[in-house]
């Protein structure tokens, strides 16, 4: 027992120095300044608050000179104005600059680990649940980090003060505190958990219930629920997700009253503001062994220490709390890609070459039935490959694998004769380019769109030309910036949305932007009228003229320039006259 708290213990002390290191590392003056003020501020508060209080009304009650009161009182305000001047600067001026600064240098990271993170981790629920939880939590929770410590600084500091202050006349008060603050650590504990919990219950719903709002405000869903009862099956869940949240809350709700009541209604009100109150007055009117000055300094002093110390025991739970939501965060951004931790450094080949799929296998978990099975396929330099087959072949899975967006499960592919997970993954991705069809486009410039990349003036040409391939030119010139056109409305109201074979055509325009070696097409006129798709075919066979190709389709006669068919059913490659009827 004593060794499992000492291992959480330091798990908690290890988490929340892992993110005020990452703060440091970034924002270090922030953490200095604000650290810095914070004791100045503990100390010109004790000073204020209970010494000056106590030397002003024992210098009036026993009528010492005002000269000196009014000194002290000066310099008092002075100290007081002088660090309310810096920390209003500090707070108003440099840290909003120097939390957007981490904010930035933050969310940058976690772009860049969720680009490299293996795709196979969006389909783990918990795994997407925690990354969601780091994408929305994790400057918030960086600066809470600073901000509890800082708390933690500042009563610390206040409480080595008041202790100088009130043992220096009577020490019951600091009982009492100890009491009340001890008592209130353990309820303090168990309502953190108990919010945790409920948070992380709370979860699932939530996200359900964003997904339904999000369908309704997104343009490309207005269609289906304009035309259809869709709306029903929208509320009927939005409907679920806010009951299921409020049999979560109040699940929890009973449990958090019963523990506030506990906290703020006996121990700070009954024991501090009633008995202790009545024992100072006792002393002061009856036993007259305190002047009013050390009564109003032990009443103050005791409730701020008491304060002080139940404001580091409410720390706790939030360290604790911090600590928890800060582990999702660390193990995200030191979860370390599979597939790129066993790529090489090997130079692609200059030149299209073989590729081979040797005794592959997939399947998506282990739980899963295979996906792939057994694939034994060779293409050849500069052969243009279609694939057949109808939905849920494998089709796309198999070029998900050539892709190294996942990693067979057995067998392996071959690229110029070598593993291709012996090849460099960045290069690797310049090696190839795709057209998925499920393609997404970015409310950004068409040309960016098109890049993939930033646009730069030296661009333009390469760009319009890869549209002008596309048949996209006469659409093109409609538009009133061109190539600098938003692709939708969401951001400016001078953006296209686009049709569907608009879409498409901007999408494949990518593999025509960039000198590729290998280029797929998965579906590459599935929007498109047949006039355009036989435009479309026609470019993409014309124009990708000393490169391998590999075209995905279930559109009979889609690939009709093709050097080769194969055809796919159930995971596997087929000899299949069923198929070939049906796409010959």
């Amino acid at each position: 027992m004593v060794i499992r708290l000492m291992k959480k213990s330091n798990s908690v002390l290890s988490n929340n120095l892992f993110m005020l290191k990452e703060v440091i590392g970034v924002i270090p003056l922030y953490v200095i300044g604000t650290f810095c003020l914070t004791i100045a501020r503990a100390i010109v508060n004790a000073y204020v608050n209970v010494y000056l209080i106590k030397y002003v009304v024992d210098a009036i009650q026993f009528k010492a000179q005002y000269q000196d009161i009014l000194v002290s009182v000066f310099w008092a305000a002075a100290a007081f104005l002088l660090h309310k001047l810096l920390e209003s600067g500090f707070i108003n001026i440099l840290a909003p600059k120097m939390t957007q600064k981490l904010n930035y240098s933050m969310q940058m990271s976690l772009f860049c680990k969720a680009r490299e993170i293996d795709i196979e981790k969006y389909d783990q629920p918990q795994f997407y649940n925690d990354f969601i939880l780091s994408m929305q939590n994790a400057d918030a929770k960086a600066i809470d980090v600073v901000d509890t410590i800082n708390t933690l600084i500042y009563n610390l500091t206040s409480i080595s003060a008041m202790v100088a202050i009130i043992a220096s006349i009577d020490t019951i008060g600091l009982v009492f505190a100890l009491i009340n603050v001890t008592f209130a650590y353990f309820i303090n504990i168990k309502t953190a958990k108990t919010n945790y919990k409920k948070e992380l219950e709370l979860v699932p719903p939530r996200r359900l219930g964003e997904y339904v709002r999000r369908v309704f405000y997104l343009p490309e869903y207005a269609k289906e629920i304009r035309m259809s009862n869709i709306k029903n099956v929208l509320v009927k869940n939005y409907k679920l997700s806010v009951d299921e949240s409020k049999g979560v809350i109040k699940k929890y709700s009973r449990l958090l009253t019963a523990l506030n009541f506990t906290n703020y209604g006996f121990f700070r009100t009954f024991l501090m503001r009633g008995v202790y109150l009545i024992i100072l007055a006792y002393r002061l009117v009856i036993q007259h062994s305190v002047s009013f000055g050390e009564f109003l300094a032990l009443y103050n002093g005791s409730w701020e220490f008491k304060n002080n110390l139940e404001a580091i025991i409410n720390i706790v739970p939030r360290i604790v709390e911090n600590s928890m939501y800060i582990a999702k965060y660390r193990a995200f951004v030191t979860t370390e890609s599979a597939i790129k931790k066993i790529a090489g450094n090997d130079p692609l080949p200059a030149k299209p070459s073989k590729i081979e799929f040797r005794n592959v296998s997939f399947r998506y978990s282990e739980n899963s039935d295979f996906v792939l099975k057994n694939i034994n396929l060779v293409i050849e330099p500069y052969e243009k490959l279609a694939i057949y087959g109808l939905n849920g072949a494998g089709k796309t899975t198999l070029i998900k694998l050539l892709l190294r967006l996942y990693m067979p499960t057995e067998g392996e592919i071959l690229l110029d004769g070598k593993n291709i997970n012996t090849y460099s993954l960045k290069d690797y991705y310049k090696y190839i380019g795709v057209v998925f069809q499920d393609f997404q486009l970015f409310s950004f410039s068409i040309a960016e769109n098109v890049l993939l990349d930033k646009y730069l003036p030296e661009d333009e040409q390469k760009v319009t030309e890869a549209l002008e391939i596309l048949s996209f030119d006469n659409r093109l010139s409609k538009t009133s910036q061109g190539i600098a056109t938003l692709v939708s409305k969401e951001f400016d109201s001078s953006g296209v949305d686009f049709s569907g074979g608009e879409r498409q055509k901007i999408a494949l325009a990518r593999t025509m932007v960039r000198d590729f070696s290998i280029l797929i097409f998965d579906e590459p006129a599935s929007a498109l009228d047949p006039i355009s798709e036989y435009e479309v075919n026609k470019a993409i066979w014309q124009s990708t003229k000393g490169k391998t190709v590999i075209c995905i389709s279930h559109r009979i006669n889609a690939n009709v320039k093709a050097d080769r068919t194969i055809y796919m059913r159930d995971g596997q490659i087929v000899d299949d006259s069923e198929l070939k009827a049906i796409y010959q």
